[in-house]
């Protein structure tokens, strides 16, 4: 049997594997950047941002305490985990089922609208149980030399965990698909800019860990870049045509713009051989290569 078909393998926390894995589910024009910097300046220059992933070393029964807090909204999409090695994925679908505007592709759609009545659990089940899903997870798997995932079995080594953060109805909502629902983590009044909100509740988790543990990542859900600067591309040049404003500063702005697109495109470009790459196990090539040499060379001899 397909090691594919046995269960979900682990995925690096990288937005490049998540974007990626986006774009093969069928989202348009989304991308994952990581948040280098936590201030409200920093998230601004991404905006719009979607939603946050954020990893951290889990700790058994942290935050049971809320459950008053729930968010009892039918609409809100949230899912259970019910599965090991996928919170990565399942944080990541917690956002984009849950954002505005965005073109989800045909999978996911019908996804979205076949489980909207479902409840938590059952919902987290119809997600492992998605082929489509788990095979676009598990193709970016690669070879893996660390686990970023929960395992509540694992008694020896620190277990990491994914949650999502997304605006929702004037509240900042918690997708722990730990915990048995939503979870409200603050109201924001600018939409836009509920990021700022945000960065104070997961400062507030961080301050919870000694100042020994830096182990934190944060990943946000952007539009994609490169679409936004294209359209501004094309209005720039609009201008120019039609001769509107300093035709100097236009044409700064028109060459910074393409120089901009141009070194994203560059960078994805890398990051699509990257991924090329991480879909095929190379090992077993390796090892015949080298048993191959073992018996038609002098292989010690050639390497001395």
């Amino acid at each position: 049997m397909d090691e594919q078909s046995q269960g979900w393998n682990t995925i690096e926390s990288d937005p490049a594997v998540f974007t990626q894995l986006l774009a093969d589910l069928g989202v348009k024009d989304v991308k994952v950047e990581e948040v280098m910097q936590l201030d409200s300046t920093f998230l601004r220059s991404l905006e719009p941002v979607y939603g946050l992933i954020f990893l951290f070393k889990w700790i058994p029964g942290q935050g049971m305490s809320e459950e008053e807090s729930y968010i009892q909204d039918d609409d809100l999409f949230f899912a259970n985990q019910v599965i090991q090695n996928a919170c990565g994925t399942q944080a990541l679908l917690s956002v984009v089922f849950n954002a505005k505007g965005i073109e989800l592709g045909t999978h996911l759609s019908e996804f979205r609208e076949f489980t909207k009545d479902f409840d938590p659990q059952t919902r987290g089940l119809a997600l492992s149980n998605s082929e489509t899903i788990r095979t676009a997870h598990n193709s970016l798997s690669g070879l893996q030399h660390f686990s970023f995932e929960f395992d509540e079995n694992d008694k020896k080594n620190d277990a990491f965990h994914f949650i999502s953060y997304v605006p929702y109805k004037g509240r900042i909502c918690e997708l722990d698909g730990l915990k048995k629902g939503p979870i409200c983590r603050g109201t924001y009044a600018d939409e836009r800019h509920w990021t700022d909100e945000a960065i104070v509740e997961i400062q507030k988790r961080i301050q919870q860990y000694g100042e020994e543990e830096i182990r934190f990542n944060l990943l946000a859900v952007v539009r994609d870049p490169l679409k936004i600067w294209q359209q501004e591309l094309e209005n720039w040049e609009a201008v120019l045509e039609h001769g509107g404003g300093e035709e100097m500063d236009i044409s700064i702005q028109i060459e910074q713009l393409r120089q901009r697109i141009e070194e994203e495109k560059n960078k994805r470009e890398i990051v699509r051989r990257e991924m090329n790459r991480r879909r095929h196990n190379m090992l077993p090539f390796i090892f015949h290569l080298i048993k191959w040499l073992h018996h038609h060379t002098d292989l010690l001899k050639n390497i001395t």
